[in-house]
C-alpha cells in the first residue's frame, strides 16, 4: 500500500507566547480590568435606557432577536430554543423526537446582577462559597428538547454539594435513560483532580445513579445491554476502550492498550475499535466478540463497486485525507469513503477533492450523504455524484450539525457573532438550538457540483 492510502484504515484525524516583566505584567492586567469594568458598567447604562425605550430595541434588534424560520438552500430552519449556550453536539433520541444536549444557561447581566456572588465573612471559605455559586447559576445541565410537542426540561443538574458538570450525553435505545459522563469542578486548587464519572438517567422515573468511575465518553450498545467507554491510562490524551455492564456498572471487557474510536455493530455484540500503537502492526481496527471479550484484527481491503442507490446504517461513511507525500510539500486531497466492517473492505464514492470536507451520515432514505465543508452543509446525491448546497453560510452560522436517526431533519447549534457588544447586554449570551427539515425538492432545484464550494479560503483554514 503506498502512502497515499496509508489512512484508509486509520480514524479520520484532524490536522508564541512571549513574556514580559511584572511592571509590564501589572499595567497589562490593570488595563484589562478597566476596560472590563468600563465595558460592564456602560452595558449596564445602555441596558437601563433602552429597557426604558422599547421603541429604540425594536428598532436596533427588531420584534426578535433571533429569526423563527430562515429559509435555506436544501430546507427550512426553524427556532428550537435561543435559551442556552451548548458544550457539545446535540444528541437525537431513538426515535427522532427529542434532542439531549449539555447546555449552560443564557447569560444575562440582570439575572447575574439580581443575584450576585455570596460574600462570605471567612475568607477561608468565600473561594468555596463562590464555587458553589457558579455551579448554581452558571454551570452546565443535561438539557432535553422536545421537536414533536414543544417545551424542554432539564434531565441532569450539578448540585452544589455534588459539583458535577456534565460533558457527554448518550441515548439508551429504549428512548427512557441517557447514560451521562461527568468532570468534577475543583473547590481550590489544593483539593486532588477527581476521575470522570458515569452516570445513569431515567428521564420518567426522574432518577439518577452513579454507574462507574473513571470512564468517559460512553457509547451505549443498540440492544442497551453493555456501555462501551475509554478510560484514561494516566498518560495525556491516552485512553483504553472498556465495555461495561449497563444494569450494575461491572467490566465486562476491558483492552490494555491505548484506544478508541469505537462503533457497534448493529446486532450489539460486536465492537469495533482502533488500537493504537508506535509500530505499524500494533495499529488498526480491531473487533471483541462480546461477553467473550474474544479480539481479532480487522483487515479492510479496498474493493471497486459500482455506485450504490442507497447506504444503510451497517455501513459506516468517513472523510479521510491523503497525500503522496510530505505535508509540507505536497497538497492534501479528501475522498468520501464507505466502509463496511462486516465484509471486511472499503470503497470510495469520489476521486480525490482538494477541499476539506468532514462526513455527518446518511440522509434522505439513504439516498444522500450529509457532509460539512466550511461553514455550510451539502448534500452529495449517490445517484449522480454531485454535491448540491443545504446551508447557505452568509444567512446561518452554525457549530455543531446533527443527523436525525430518520435521515430527514438535523439539529444546528449556531454560533451568534456579537457585532454590538450591548445586545449581550439587553437580550443575554446564547446559541441557538434549530432544527433543519430536509427538503429534497429545493435541494434538487438547484446546480450540483463536482465538489463542494467554498465561499472563500478561509473556510478551509476551520476544523471540520
Amino acid at each position: 500500500m503506498n502512502a497515499a492510502d496509508t489512512s484508509a484504515n486509520e480514524p479520520d484525524q484532524q490536522a508564541g507566547l512571549s513574556t514580559g516583566g511584572k511592571c509590564g505584567l501589572w499595567a497589562c492586567g490593570g488595563c484589562a480590568f478597566l476596560l472590563a469594568v468600563a465595558i460592564v458598567v456602560s452595558g449596564v447604562l445602555a441596558a437601563r435606557w433602552l429597557a426604558g425605550n422599547p421603541e429604540t430595541l425594536s428598532k436596533l434588534y427588531g420584534e426578535q432577536p433571533t429569526p423563527q424560520i430562515l429559509i435555506q438552500p436544501g430546507g427550512v430552519v426553524r427556532m428550537v430554543s435561543d435559551e442556552w449556550m451548548p458544550d457539545s453536539t446535540p444528541v437525537w433520541s431513538p426515535e427522532g423526537g427529542r434532542i439531549a444536549v449539555s447546555a449552560t444557561p443564557k447569560i444575562n447581566v440582570f439575572g447575574i446582577l439580581s443575584r450576585p456572588p455570596p460574600m462570605v465573612v471567612d475568607p477561608r471559605r468565600q473561594e468555596e462559597a463562590g464555587m458553589r455559586w457558579v455551579v448554581e447559576v452558571m454551570a452546565p445541565r443535561v438539557v432535553i428538547f422536545d421537536i414533536v410537542a414543544g417545551g424542554e426540561r432539564i434531565a441532569y443538574q450539578a448540585s452544589a454539594e455534588r459539583m458535577q458538570w456534565p460533558t457527554e450525553v448518550a441515548w439508551f435505545p429504549d428512548g427512557r435513560r441517557l447514560a451521562v459522563g461527568v468532570e468534577h469542578m475543583p473547590m481550590d486548587d489544593e483539593q486532588q483532580e477527581r476521575p470522570p464519572e458515569l452516570w445513569v438517567v431515567d428521564i420518567e422515573k426522574n432518577e439518577t445513579r452513579r454507574l462507574a468511575d473513571n470512564v468517559q465518553r460512553p457509547h451505549v450498545s443498540p440492544k442497551g445491554r453493555w456501555i462501551a467507554c475509554q478510560q484514561p491510562t494516566g498518560e495525556e490524551y491516552e485512553t483504553a476502550v472498556m465495555v461495561l455492564d449497563a444494569e450494575d456498572g461491572s467490566e465486562v471487557w476491558a483492552c490494555q492498550k491505548p484506544s478508541g474510536n469505537t462503533l457497534w455493530d448493529v446486532a450489539g455484540d460486536i465492537l469495533y475499535f482502533f488500537s493504537y500503537g508506535t509500530e505499524e502492526k500494533a495499529r488498526g481496527w480491531r473487533k471483541a466478540q462480546l461477553p467473550a471479550g474474544e479480539v481479532t484484527s480487522v483487515a479492510l481491503k479496498e474493493v471497486q463497486v459500482s455506485r450504490p442507490s442507497r447506504l444503510t446504517s451497517a455501513q459506516e461513511v468517513s472523510v479521510p485525507g491523503h497525500s503522496g507525500g510530505p505535508q509540507d510539500q505536497e497538497e492534501w486531497t479528501y475522498r468520501l469513503r464507505v466502509r463496511d466492517f462486516t465484509r471486511g473492505h472499503y470503497w470510495y464514492l469520489t476521486p480525490p477533492l482538494n477541499t476539506r470536507f468532514a462526513a455527518l451520515g446518511v440522509c434522505l432514505d439513504g439516498r444522500y450523504m450529509l457532509v460539512r465543508a466550511g461553514k455550510a452543509l451539502w448534500a452529495y446525491r449517490l445517484a449522480d455524484g454531485k454535491f448540491y448546497q443545504v446551508t447557505d453560510p452568509t444567512s446561518l452560522d452554525f457549530l455543531w450539525a446533527e443527523l436525525d436517526p430518520s435521515g430527514t431533519k438535523v439539529c444546528l447549534v449556531g454560533d451568534l457573532l456579537e457585532e454590538d457588544i450591548f445586545r449581550i447586554f439587553t437580550t443575554g449570551l446564547s446559541m441557538p438550538v434549530m432544527m433543519l427539515q430536509l427538503d429534497e425538492e429545493r435541494i434538487l432545484s438547484q446546480p450540483g457540483y463536482d465538489e463542494p464550494a467554498l465561499p472563500s479560503s478561509d473556510n478551509q483554514e476551520e476544523d471540520q
